[in-house]
């Protein structure tokens, strides 16, 4: 098994991840630009959907998170709870719980004069945020690369 002429088709894994890198890299001339960017040490999504998208377009690419970029996003959303994006929450579930019992009127709920109630945001480290001290030079990998 593993052996044959079968086999020699199909290219090694190497090789795979060599060609794929050079073709995203060869089709995404904007995200090659940002990357090449001098002192860049972090990407923020718009939610954690893109967020995810782009940790794979950057794994596939040979880009380690976080230790060459750390990316960070918004929502929290539970559909991507288990993959490693860290997150901002906002809490919405609290604020929405909160103001369910204002329009019941059952538990008393702390707002302001104007009925606004405070909320708080909480960072979810999920272990996509890194210490930019710590990480090569991603740019010369990108620049090598991107005319090919």
């Amino acid at each position: 098994m593993g052996q044959g002429p079968h086999c020699r088709r199909h290219p090694s894994k190497l090789a795979y991840q060599q060609s794929l890198k050079a073709l995203l890299l060869a089709n995404t001339p904007s995200i090659v630009n940002l990357l090449s960017t001098k002192g860049l040490s972090a990407l923020v999504a718009l939610n954690d959907g893109m967020a995810i998208e782009i940790h794979l377009w950057l794994k596939f690419a040979g880009i380690r998170v976080p230790r060459d970029l750390s990316i960070v996003s918004f929502d929290n959303a539970i559909d991507y709870y288990h993959l490693p994006i860290s997150t901002v929450d906002f809490g919405f579930a609290r604020l929405g719980y909160q103001a369910a019992h204002v329009f019941i009127g059952d538990i008393p709920v702390r707002s302001g004069a104007d009925g606004d109630m405070p909320g708080a945001c909480t960072v979810i480290d999920k272990g996509s945020i890194g210490t930019p001290g710590l990480r090569r030079n991603t740019r010369k990998d990108l620049t090598g690369l991107a005319g090919s």
